[in-house]
């Protein structure tokens, strides 16, 4: 009986594979999405979701494959663990049409990207 492979890290014809990692846009991105002030408009969170849904798309593996180095048993790797699926399990819902929800959501995915950047980083999180 074989193993199945998280899809994620293992998927050789993921469309980020190879792709480098621009920290700087990435950066960018963030801080836009974490601004302070009024809700953006809706164009506005769209474009900003679709941008860090493709960040987290992309920084996912470099987070998988840290956290895999860890020990198991460690609270350090349980953390870890959770915060991957949690961004994992955000960036596959949709954005709402309710701006004010979907500013939250655009903003819990801008730091779930900030977390996962630190992977790229050599930060660890």
């Amino acid at each position: 009986m074989t193993a199945t492979k998280d899809p994620i890290r293992h998927n050789p014809t993921s469309p980020v594979d190879g792709l480098p990692v621009d920290v700087g846009t990435i950066r960018t991105t963030v801080d836009r999405a974490l601004q302070q002030g009024p809700a953006p408009e809706r164009d506005d969170l769209v474009l900003l979701e679709q941008l860090l849904r493709g960040h987290i798309q992309l920084l996912l593996p470099l987070g998988e494959q840290a956290v895999e180095q860890l020990d198991r048993r460690t609270v350090e790797y349980v953390g870890q663990r959770q915060a991957l699926n949690i961004a994992r399990y955000r960036v596959g819902k949709r954005l709402c049409y309710d701006r004010a929800t979907a500013h939250t959501h655009v903003r819990l995915l801008a730091q779930d990207c900030r977390g996962l950047l630190r992977y790229a980083t050599g930060g660890g999180q």
